[in-house]
Protein backbone atom coordinates (compact mmCIF):
# COMPACT_ATOMS: atom_id res chain seq x y z
CA UNK A 1 0.00 0.00 0.00
CA UNK A 2 3.31 2.03 0.24
CA UNK A 3 3.22 3.35 -3.43
CA UNK A 4 -0.86 3.15 -4.13
CA UNK A 5 -1.53 6.68 -2.68
CA UNK A 6 -0.87 9.78 -4.88
CA UNK A 7 -0.93 13.84 -4.41
CA UNK A 8 -1.63 15.53 -7.79
CA UNK A 9 -0.37 12.52 -9.75
CA UNK A 10 2.61 12.07 -7.57
CA UNK A 11 3.35 9.27 -5.74
CA UNK A 12 3.64 10.16 -1.74
CA UNK A 13 6.41 7.42 -0.87
CA UNK A 14 8.19 7.57 -3.94
CA UNK A 15 8.66 11.79 -4.04
CA UNK A 16 8.15 12.30 -0.21
CA UNK A 17 8.87 8.70 1.86
CA UNK A 18 5.29 9.37 3.40
CA UNK A 19 2.17 7.30 3.89
CA UNK A 20 -1.48 7.89 5.43
CA UNK A 21 -1.78 6.28 8.77
CA UNK A 22 -3.50 6.00 11.44
CA UNK A 23 -7.16 6.92 11.42
CA UNK A 24 -6.62 8.79 7.50
CA UNK A 25 -8.24 5.81 5.57
CA UNK A 26 -11.37 6.20 7.42
CA UNK A 27 -11.59 9.49 7.79
CA UNK A 28 -11.84 9.71 3.81
CA UNK A 29 -14.37 7.27 4.19
CA UNK A 30 -16.51 8.77 6.57
CA UNK A 31 -20.42 9.57 5.11
CA UNK A 32 -20.51 13.42 4.38
CA UNK A 33 -22.63 15.73 6.24
CA UNK A 34 -26.21 16.07 5.10
CA UNK A 35 -27.17 20.25 4.57
CA UNK A 36 -30.01 21.45 6.76
CA UNK A 37 -33.60 20.93 5.36
CA UNK A 38 -35.59 23.30 4.02
CA UNK A 39 -38.22 24.13 6.64
CA UNK A 40 -41.57 26.69 6.35
CA UNK A 41 -42.66 27.69 9.55
CA UNK A 42 -45.41 29.74 8.57
CA UNK A 43 -47.41 31.76 11.49
CA UNK A 44 -50.67 30.40 10.01
CA UNK A 45 -49.93 26.16 10.42
CA UNK A 46 -49.30 24.38 12.93
CA UNK A 47 -45.63 22.96 13.88
CA UNK A 48 -43.05 23.66 10.96
CA UNK A 49 -43.48 22.05 7.57
CA UNK A 50 -40.32 20.16 6.86
CA UNK A 51 -39.63 19.62 3.06
CA UNK A 52 -37.59 15.82 2.87
CA UNK A 53 -37.54 16.00 -0.55
CA UNK A 54 -33.81 16.27 -2.35
CA UNK A 55 -31.37 16.07 0.52
CA UNK A 56 -28.10 17.15 -0.22
CA UNK A 57 -24.50 16.53 0.81
CA UNK A 58 -22.58 19.01 2.45
CA UNK A 59 -18.85 19.90 2.65
CA UNK A 60 -16.79 17.92 4.90
CA UNK A 61 -13.38 18.21 7.01
CA UNK A 62 -11.00 15.52 6.80
CA UNK A 63 -8.02 15.00 8.97
CA UNK A 64 -5.01 13.06 7.45
CA UNK A 65 -1.99 12.07 9.37
CA UNK A 66 1.32 11.01 7.11
CA UNK A 67 3.96 9.56 8.02
CA UNK A 68 7.42 10.47 6.56
CA UNK A 69 10.26 8.10 7.23
CA UNK A 70 13.42 8.38 6.12
CA UNK A 71 17.24 7.70 6.35
CA UNK A 72 18.30 10.73 8.28
CA UNK A 73 17.42 14.27 9.22
CA UNK A 74 18.75 15.99 6.72
CA UNK A 75 16.72 14.08 4.72
CA UNK A 76 13.40 13.95 6.51
CA UNK A 77 13.43 17.71 6.68
CA UNK A 78 13.75 18.13 3.16
CA UNK A 79 10.54 15.78 2.42
CA UNK A 80 8.94 17.13 4.73
CA UNK A 81 9.15 20.32 3.31
CA UNK A 82 8.49 19.37 0.21
CA UNK A 83 5.43 17.47 0.94
CA UNK A 84 4.06 21.05 2.98
CA UNK A 85 4.96 22.59 -0.42
CA UNK A 86 2.75 20.15 -2.35
CA UNK A 87 -0.23 20.85 0.26
CA UNK A 88 0.05 24.02 0.52
CA UNK A 89 -0.84 24.52 -3.53
CA UNK A 90 -4.50 24.75 -3.24
CA UNK A 91 -6.58 21.82 -4.73
CA UNK A 92 -5.06 18.40 -3.73
CA UNK A 93 -6.19 15.52 -5.64
CA UNK A 94 -5.55 12.57 -3.32
CA UNK A 95 -6.10 9.52 -5.24
CA UNK A 96 -6.15 6.58 -3.22
CA UNK A 97 -5.72 3.31 -5.34
CA UNK A 98 -6.99 1.22 -2.50
CA UNK A 99 -10.43 2.90 -2.09
CA UNK A 100 -10.82 2.85 -6.13
CA UNK A 101 -11.47 7.18 -5.61
CA UNK A 102 -9.13 10.51 -6.15
CA UNK A 103 -10.41 12.84 -3.39
CA UNK A 104 -10.64 16.82 -4.35
CA UNK A 105 -9.47 18.35 -0.81
CA UNK A 106 -8.30 21.93 0.01
CA UNK A 107 -5.77 22.52 2.58
CA UNK A 108 -8.14 24.05 5.42
CA UNK A 109 -7.74 27.84 6.09
CA UNK A 110 -7.01 27.11 10.06
CA UNK A 111 -5.18 24.39 9.20
CA UNK A 112 -1.40 23.97 11.25
CA UNK A 113 0.77 21.54 10.51
CA UNK A 114 1.30 18.92 13.38
CA UNK A 115 4.92 17.64 13.58
CA UNK A 116 5.59 14.70 15.64
CA UNK A 117 9.05 13.73 15.33
CA UNK A 118 12.74 12.06 15.85
CA UNK A 119 15.88 11.39 14.05
CA UNK A 120 14.37 10.62 10.75
CA UNK A 121 11.01 9.80 11.08
CA UNK A 122 8.12 12.10 11.98
CA UNK A 123 3.61 12.45 11.18
CA UNK A 124 2.02 15.49 10.30
CA UNK A 125 -1.61 15.90 10.91
CA UNK A 126 -3.44 17.95 8.63
CA UNK A 127 -6.92 19.21 8.06
CA UNK A 128 -8.53 19.30 5.17
CA UNK A 129 -11.33 20.83 3.59
CA UNK A 130 -13.27 18.35 0.72
CA UNK A 131 -16.02 21.25 -1.00
CA UNK A 132 -17.98 18.66 -2.76
CA UNK A 133 -18.16 14.75 -1.44
CA UNK A 134 -20.14 14.16 -4.67
CA UNK A 135 -17.66 15.22 -6.99
CA UNK A 136 -14.68 12.28 -6.55
CA UNK A 137 -13.18 10.63 -9.39
CA UNK A 138 -13.73 6.82 -9.00
CA UNK A 139 -11.10 4.69 -10.26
Amino acid sequence: MLSETYINNKSLWANYSARLIDDSFDNLDMHPPIKAYTSNDLRGHDGVQIFLNNPRVNKRQVILTFAITCNSRKELRAKKQALEAELSKGLILLKVVPNRTTYKLILDEESTFTLSSSLSSCTLTVRFTEPNPKDRIKL
